[in-house]
Parts: C-alpha cells; structure tokens; sequence
C-alpha cells in the first residue's frame, strides 16, 4: 500500500513541530564552534568519531560528495569522520543502519531526493518511513539532471528529440537506475508532459546505464550532471536540456526544460544530512549551526562545483519541506505511470 497522503501529512506535522522546537538556525561566520555540553550528565558533544553513512557504493555521486567535505568537517568539530559505505536496496539498506543506531547526533546518513522522496512511495514492504524515522540536519548540495543522447541520433535539441519520438512512437529508448529512481520518474514525467511514447529499459544502478548508452546500446537517458559531466566534455553523449529552473553552473552553454517550451519538467537532485529522529532537537540544532559554515567555505564549494554538484546550505524545515513537495511530485508520477519497484523486501 502506498503511504502517499499519510506520509505527505506527516512531513507537514514535523514541519511545524521544527518551527516549535526551534531547530531552525541560521548560518554564522566559518569558526570554531564551542562544544555542546548535555545535560544533566554535563558531557561534551560530540564525545567520539563522526559515523558518515553513505547508502550507495564508492564511485557515485554520494560517495563523492560525502568524501568532499568529511575533512572539513573534522576541522570544524575536532572529531574524526569516518564514511561508511552500505549500499543496496536502492539506499534503504544504509538508511536503515542509521534508523537503527544510537539517535545522539553521532550517525549521520547523507541522504538523497530518491531516498527521502521516493522509495516510500513505492516500495511497501519498508520497515521504516524515512520522512518519520529521520530527521534532517541540512541540505549539502543540489545536482541537476540533464538529458544526454548518444551522438548516433539524429537530435541536437530537446524540440527535435520530441518531435522524432512523436513521429516515431516506440522507437526511442531510454535507460535508468531501476523502476522507480528519479532517473526513471523523470523521464516518465517528460514523456507525459510531452506525449511521446519511448521504451523505458531499467538498469541495476545508473552506471550500467551510463556505460550501455556510451556504447551505443540504448538511445538517451537522464543523468545527474556529475557523472554525466566527463562524457560531454568527450563528446561521448549529447545534452539537450537540464531539468533545473535555472541553467547548470557546470553547463552553461545547456538550456532548462522550461527555455525549451516545458515548463512543468522541473527537478533536481539533492543530498541531505540526516540522523535518527528520536535525537535531541537541540543536537540537531547544534549541527546545522556547525556545519553550514563548513559547507559555505569557497574552498568547499568550488570542489563540489568541480564534480557538477551545486552547494546548497538549509535549515532542517527547509530540508522538509523540499521533501514535501517531491513526494507530492513523484507520487503523481507513481500513479499515473504505474511505477513498480524492482524489488519488494528490504532486508532484515
């Protein structure tokens, strides 16, 4: 059964119940930030090493970003940080160590929009809700998508790609990271947006993909602009547009959905810090304090621009309300596409 309304409902309760508990702060200038002392025990936070969960294998554009900014990190709090990559079940298995560990603010999962937005929604075998199991710390980075085609079709524009699919119903073909991805639901959006009919092949992760579309296997497919990035710059793959409302930092030269007539295709990509729910609203406070001068630092922001990634900083309410509106998003997606998982079970 799909937890659409319940859980669309629950992020707005936890939303206000932030606002109440006051765990909304706002970035000060980068220094060293004093530790928290809890009480009553009167210990000193963090007390041991950072546990960074990153629920996707080394190489993807998690791993990356996590591995960016984990030295900076251990400067700020004067704790080593340690990543830990657990990968499968489309994320849920890291999130799952993460619901499951110690909630005092010393494991962290940097969670996606996929994760946090999507998986909910269609996998309903779940031992956990993550809008209700974790809480968010703050938004590290937003990357666009861009779809990219291989250079054998004969397209140059996203206006022409339409109208040969539409001129060709189920000619064309796609490639995602698995039924139910975003790179999955995005392409669904499109061809509903556009009305076209193009074949959907589902991969086992979006390397795969990538790696049959440079070799001419499959036709297109949306890919976040960090690993997409090298292949363009190679001309191994064509991009046509970029799903954000603005243009992407690292392809300037590339137009939105919206500058080519498709205003209702709009998304992007995000990562999260997140940690269990039941911790301290205040740790949660303390955190975000923490971090986003970390995260604003130049030195930290131009290596994520390097990789295609495009730094962003949050509150954790703003983390939820993004999460928000994506779920509402993707679940029309869902339902109108009649989306399937992969997979039925997480682990136990």
């Amino acid at each position: 059964m799909i937890p659409n309304l319940q859980t669309i409902v629950a992020l707005t309760l936890r939303t206000w119940l932030l606002v109440l508990l006051g765990t909304t702060v706002t970035a000060r200038a980068a220094a060293a930030i004093e530790p928290l002392r809890l009480e009553p025990q009167g210990m000193l936070f963090p007390s041991r090493a950072i546990r960074i969960v990153v629920p996707f294998p080394p190489g993807a554009s998690t791993d990356s970003i996590a591995r960016i900014v984990a030295e900076p990190i251990e400067e700020q709090l004067g704790r080593r940080v340690n990543i830990e990559n657990r990968s499968g079940a489309g994320g849920n298995i890291g999130a799952d160590a993460v619901v499951r560990s110690l909630p005092d603010g010393h494991t962290w999962l940097l969670g996606t929009a996929g994760l946090m937005s999507i998986n909910a929604l269609i996998y309903p075998s779940m031992p956990f809700d993550p809008a209700l199991a974790l809480a968010p710390v703050t938004l590290v980075a937003r990357v666009p998508y861009v779809l990219v085609v291989h250079p054998s079709i004969p397209v140059r524009s996203l206006e022409s790609m339409i109208e040969f699919a539409r001129r060709r119903p189920w000619i064309l073909n796609y490639g995602s990271a698995g039924n139910g991805s975003t790179l999955h639901l995005g392409m669904e959006l499109l061809k509903a947006t556009t009305d076209t009919k193009i074949v959907h092949i589902p991969y086992r992760g979006g390397a795969p993909a990538l790696s049959d579309l440079l070799g001419g296997h499959i036709h297109m497919m949306l890919n976040s602009v960090p690993l997409a990035l090298p292949h363009i710059g190679s001309r191994r793959v064509r991009p046509l547009a970029v799903t954000t409302a603005m243009r992407a930092h690292s392809l300037p030269d590339i137009p939105t959905m919206q500058e080519a007539g498709l205003p209702g295709v709009e998304f992007s990509g995000w990562f999260a810090f997140l940690v269990p729910a039941r911790t301290p609203a205040h740790v949660i406070a303390w955190l975000n304090q923490a971090l986003l001068p970390v995260l604003s630092a130049p030195g930290v922001r131009s290596r994520l621009e390097a990789i295609g990634a495009e730094p962003d900083t949050s509150t954790p309410l703003q983390v939820h309300e993004r999460m928000r509106r994506d779920t509402a998003r993707w679940q029309r997606v869902i339902v109108s596409a009649k989306v399937k998982p992969d997979w039925q079970d997480l682990p136990q």
